[in-house]
């Protein structure tokens, strides 16, 4: 969900002459096409798989919600995003656009491919990572069994990395990455801010892993303020700020 200027921001890469159009999710109330960026990791996930295979690529950010632009409608009548146009190709969802980019890519998309075998846990960490903390952010109680939920999710995670991988499928970053990276960004600062929870120290794997990735310049080139993550949070679930917050 990167930020736009006069609609579009162009993100460099010298390699590849052709552009990428990346459709991402703009913030609450900001308006289609916007110049702030909402809060969907999704989005984040989609432009970190283009940094990641030195891909041109520009980003334009469309509301949720009823009113998006026919433009958009009429090439994806689903309204999904986050949603790519390369070329003639419309494609829509996160999973299809990564698809895409490895058929139609192969030489740049050398080495993000998930390995198949690890492909089912990686997944389905990924999704209950997510899941788990929007509905700890829609319960607004710190005490929720969701918090639990979540917490239960980071411990596996951990144990999944602990003293076998660096990045989620191995030495170096792939596709699974891209995926679950910007969840844990979005949730650890949410949840730091609205349920005041920090991730165990004792989960020193996700710790390694959190700074790891955040150093990568994919991360840094496509990465939000944290203000401008709480700020769609709070208005996409109309949160209200903590005691410990005010002062």
């Amino acid at each position: 969900m990167p930020t736009l200027f006069c609609n579009f921001i162009t993100i460099a890469s010298e390699k590849m002459a052709s552009t990428i159009e990346v459709y991402g999710t703009a913030a609450p109330g900001s308006g289609s096409p916007s110049d702030k960026k909402g809060p969907c990791p999704f989005t984040q996930g989609v432009m970190m798989a283009l940094e990641e295979r030195n891909l041109n690529y520009s980003a334009s950010y469309i509301e949720e919600g009823p009113n998006k632009p026919d433009w958009f409608l009429k090439n994806n009548p689903s309204g999904t995003l986050p949603a790519i146009k390369d070329g003639d190709d419309w494609v829509v969802g996160f999973d299809n656009i990564l698809q895409h980019l490895n058929t139609k890519y192969p030489e740049q998309s050398e080495g993000m491919e998930v390995p198949s075998s690890l492909q089912p846990d990686i997944k389905r960490m990924s999704e209950a990572l997510y899941d788990t903390f929007i509905k700890w952010l829609e319960s607004k109680n710190k005490f929720a069994q969701a918090g639990a939920d979540y917490q239960n999710v980071v411990k596996e995670m951990n144990k999944f990395l602990q003293g076998k991988r660096m990045y989620m499928a191995g030495s170096h970053p792939t596709d699974a990455d891209c995926d679950v990276f910007p969840k844990i960004r979005h949730a650890r600062t949410a949840l730091r801010y609205f349920m005041e929870f920090e991730i165990p120290l004792e989960f020193a794997s996700v710790h390694t892993y959190i700074e790891l990735m955040g150093n990568r310049e994919s991360v840094r080139r496509t990465d939000s303020p944290d203000k401008d993550i709480l700020d769609g949070y709070q208005k996409m679930f109309n949160l209200e700020v903590p005691v410990s917050q005010l002062g």
